[in-house]
């Protein structure tokens, strides 16, 4: 008896003598199982979103292709079409800029605080300024917390 037999007669007459399939015929006749579709969660949604503004895109500036992230891109946009005029761009522009700089004031403003007093202190004594070994901290204090 052939090996062909053990496999059943209908594999048998789709496969050759040494057991490979025929040229056209299929081990799984009902082909491979279709793709389940991803399910959408908030959660999902929101990481596929940020990505998104995050990839890179070729914009040109000023006669120059430059790569910016894509959220960068429409901010460059926004600009743009405010400073041609459109009077709620501008208002949008303006909110962006205002919300940007309270946050960023917030999130410092143990810092300022901190340098404030400590620059007010130096006004008051007989001393010139902050000593040396201070100078180089204050500057990067003062670069992080007065750049905006």
């Amino acid at each position: 008896m052939s090996d062909n037999s053990a496999w059943g007669d209908e594999k048998s007459k789709k496969r050759t003598a040494n057991g490979q399939f025929k040229t056209g015929a299929s081990g799984n006749p009902k082909g491979r199982p279709r793709k389940k579709e991803r399910a959408f969660t908030e959660r999902q949604l929101r990481y596929d979103i940020l990505n998104l503004m995050e990839e890179t895109i070729d914009i040109k500036i000023q006669g120059k292709v430059r790569k910016l992230p894509a959220i960068l891109a429409l901010y460059w946009k926004m600009i743009q079409v405010a400073l041609e005029g459109n009077p709620r761009m501008m208002l949008a522009v303006a909110q962006l800029r205002h919300d940007l700089l309270h946050s960023h004031q917030a999130e410092n403003w143990d810092a300022i605080k901190t340098l404030n007093e400590y620059e007010k202190g130096f006004g008051q004594d007989e001393h010139n300024g902050p000593p040396k070994d201070h100078e180089d901290l204050l500057n990067r204090m003062r670069s992080r917390t007065r750049k905006y």
